[in-house]
């Protein structure tokens, strides 16, 4: 068992030297940071020789009773953790204190913080505590580092609720894993008072393990931005978001769209049946083909040509079917009113080219003939 001496002391600055005309005294007076971890101590003394000293390392010792720490009082960082503290002593001297690290020790209740108005982040995880007990929060001490606490480690110390919380509204970090959280509901009322939570770690709680838990905790946690280790991404965020209003009546959902509106009163999707029984209700003619070119076109009987035809603005004279409408050519020739003065008056008719377009609508009408005549009488 190493004793804090002060050879030992002068031994652990880290990187700051001792000057050749330097006594111990002068030197350990003029020292900030003292690295003293793993070093098998079970007392702390001679701190009060530190007079400077902001920062103190002190982890993985067998140090029983912290209250000597006192005597450093300008300590800023305190790293205790493993060590075997039972109470929180010594701290109400420690005005300046902004880190205290007491994880892996066996304390009881959180207390003796009235004094420490600088405290930014706490860490009190994983005490050894007896079966069946859990970690208590003195009001008190809790009340008095509400308005500078952003960090809180209580994971693994029993705790069924964290009602006791509630308080510490500056809280941007909460670790309370492994503990015996089962009310989801619950946590939502501490979350509700915590406005500046980004970070939450809830894992290996009974509450983690129920049918979304991530869910509710993002929707009740609105400024949360990592959960048990996964970032919360703005596209989860606000998709829960328009859940929860959905299911609070406040969105309209996204089904009761036109589709949704135009359901029967038996929530069934109306067949084209009625559609056009409700448009013939309601005055409104239902679609139809176009009509046909107003001008006039004969086509005249000739070789592979079974008849003729005229069609024009009053409608059709027939279709009449053919087999194999493709395979008829229809004659490069059609005739027209010779107009030239010996046969004026004598309804003479000659047959001239066509252009290759009037062939083309030629063709296209032939097609035409074998389409039954549904929906083109009366256009």
């Amino acid at each position: 068992m190493a004793r804090m001496t002060k050879e030992l002391l002068c031994k652990c600055t880290g990187q700051t030297r001792r000057k050749r005309d330097e006594t111990q005294e002068q030197f350990l007076r003029r020292i900030t940071h003292l690295y003293c971890a793993d070093k098998d101590i079970k007392h702390i003394d001679n701190l009060m020789l530190c007079r400077n000293l902001s920062v103190l390392y002190l982890y993985d010792n067998r140090i029983q009773d912290m209250l000597l720490v006192s005597s450093a009082s300008h300590l800023t960082h305190l790293y205790l953790q493993s060590n075997l503290i039972s109470r929180m002593d010594g701290l109400l001297e420690l005005q300046s204190l902004e880190k205290l690290y007491l994880g892996n020790n066996s304390i009881n209740v959180v207390e003796g913080l009235e004094n420490c108005k600088n405290l930014r982040e706490l860490h009190i995880e994983n005490q050894r505590l007896a079966e069946g007990e859990k970690l208590l929060f003195d009001p008190r001490s809790l009340k008095s580092v509400s308005k500078t606490l952003m960090v809180l480690n209580v994971g693994g110390n029993g705790l069924d609720s964290l009602q006791d919380l509630i308080c510490l509204r500056e809280l941007t970090v909460l670790l309370a894993a492994n503990n015996l959280l089962q009310h989801v509901r619950e946590l939502g009322d501490v979350f509700d008072h915590m406005t500046h939570l980004w970070k939450v770690d809830l894992s290996g709680n009974p509450c983690s393990f129920k049918g979304k838990y991530r869910d509710m905790i993002i929707t009740m946690a609105r400024g949360i931005g990592v959960l048990d280790g996964r970032d919360v991404t703005d596209t989860e965020r606000q998709f829960l978001k328009n859940w929860q209003a959905m299911r609070d009546g406040k969105l309209r959902p996204v089904q009761q769209s036109v589709r949704g509106e135009e359901r029967g009163r038996h929530g069934h999707v109306p067949s084209a049946q009625n559609i056009l029984q409700r448009l013939k209700e309601s005055g409104v003619k239902p679609p139809t083909m176009p009509p046909l070119p107003q001008r006039p076109i004969k086509i005249s009987k000739s070789k592979g040509s079974s008849h003729s035809t005229t069609f024009g603005s009053e409608g059709h004279q027939g279709f009449p079917f053919r087999k194999d409408p493709l395979s008829t050519i229809l004659p490069p020739l059609v005739e027209e009113p010779d107009l030239t003065p010996k046969n004026q008056g004598r309804n003479k008719t000659k047959r001239v080219p066509r252009s290759e377009a009037d062939q083309h609508y030629d063709y296209k009408i032939s097609f035409l003939r074998t389409i039954p005549p549904v929906g083109l009488v009366g256009t």
